[in-house]
């Protein structure tokens, strides 16, 4: 599989290192989510366990506690960068970064979509997190 790269406007060109879905509500067998429910599912978001300590962000639209019910799909993507940020002495090779949003649907949705739309307005020299490979 060939790793898909988005060019993003400060020079970084951002690299999808992993993707994983799963249900918002897993947990929730009958009824509507409760108000509880989604401050329950918001203060757990963390990165996947597998992918061990990364930083992450989340989508502020997903996880909007004034909505009555999240979207159905909480997608977790690991983004790398080719550059390293706020890096002076040129000590690390890149950054890198997980975004946390939700979708509709896993038929048709789109990362770029998802990554672009989480990012449009975001400074990734100011969040992201340098590494040596």
């Amino acid at each position: 599989m060939k790793n898909e790269v988005i060019k993003f406007k400060n020079g970084h060109e951002l690299t999808i290192r992993g993707i994983q879905i799963e249900t918002t509500y897993a947990e929730i067998l009958a009824g509507e989510p409760t108000l509880e429910d989604n401050i329950r599912i918001y203060d757990s978001l963390d990165v996947p366990a597998n992918w061990y300590a990364r930083k992450c962000v989340f989508s502020m639209k997903s996880f909007d506690l004034d909505k009555k019910k999240f979207l159905p799909y909480i997608v977790y993507v690991w983004l790398e960068s080719n550059k390293s940020v706020n890096d002076p002495k040129n000590q690390f090779d890149m950054s890198e970064l997980v975004i946390i949003g939700t979708i509709e649907s896993i038929i048709n949705f789109s990362v770029s979509e998802l990554i672009e739309d989480v990012l449009k307005d975001f400074d990734w020299d100011k969040y992201a997190m340098n590494i040596n490979i």
